[in-house]
């Protein structure tokens, strides 16, 4: 999506602040392959100036 797309589309959303940030991503596996815990992928943010976790997303 290029930049005029979506600064339309948050334009439209009324957002109260936009800002653009730099994170640090690390995927890593989790699961150890079994029917009860197959292996997935997590998404782990964090903050790039105090390597603060923000965020987890499990896929």
């Amino acid at each position: 999506m290029d930049k005029e797309k979506v600064l339309n589309n948050l334009q439209k959303k009324d957002p109260y602040n936009v800002s653009v940030e730099k994170v640090i991503l690390v995927i890593t596996r989790k699961g150890d392959g079994s029917q009860n815990n197959p292996v997935r992928l997590v998404d782990h943010y964090y903050r790039y100036d105090t390597a603060e976790l923000i965020f987890e997303i499990e896929h």
